[in-house]
Formats: C-alpha cells, sequence, structure tokens
C-alpha cells in the first residue's frame, strides 16, 4: 500500500471512530438524562440513569483520545507501545 493511501485510510479511521465517540457521548448523556430519575427496583437509591453513565463517559475519553492522536501523531515506533516484551520493572 502506498503512503498517501494509508494516510487516507487512516484519516478515515480516526473520523470513523470521532463519530462512533460523538454518538455514545450525545445519545448516551441524552439517555442519561432521560432516565435519571427512575429507580432501580432493588436498589431504591441507585438511579437508573447513573447505570447508564459509563456510556457518555466512554465516549468522551475516547474523544480525548482521538484528539490526542490528532493533535500529536502516531506514537515512535521506540513507544513501549510497540513492545511485545514485559517491562521490567527492578
Amino acid at each position: 500500500m502506498n503512503e498517501r493511501t494509508r494516510k487516507a485510510m487512516l484519516a478515515l479511521v480516526d473520523l470513523c471512530m470521532l463519530a462512533t465517540a460523538l454518538f455514545m457521548l450525545g445519545y448516551g448523556a441524552h439517555l442519561v438524562a432521560v432516565t435519571w430519575h427512575q429507580v432501580i427496583a432493588e436498589f431504591p437509591g441507585l438511579s437508573v440513569g447513573i447505570t447508564y453513565l459509563p456510556i457518555p463517559v466512554g465516549g468522551l475519553i475516547t474523544v480525548l483520545f482521538i484528539v490526542e492522536r490528532l493533535w500529536c501523531g502516531e506514537p515512535p515506533r521506540t513507544s513501549i507501545m510497540y513492545s511485545d516484551r514485559p517491562l521490567d520493572l527492578e
């Protein structure tokens, strides 16, 4: 695959991931708002909205990682991210 095609594919992947994360953030926040005043029968003190809260939080964290990747670029090949061997902690 040539470099131009590779960059186009990476941009497409970033856009798809950003769209998915924004969908999770927007509709997850809406789901939390709609179900916030409903309670779980077994746990009367626990709102249903709280149980759905990880959806928009996960979307927000994913958006932050995508923005970081777009802003800073890919990590260098010497990064620990590309290492297959375990870290020596001592």
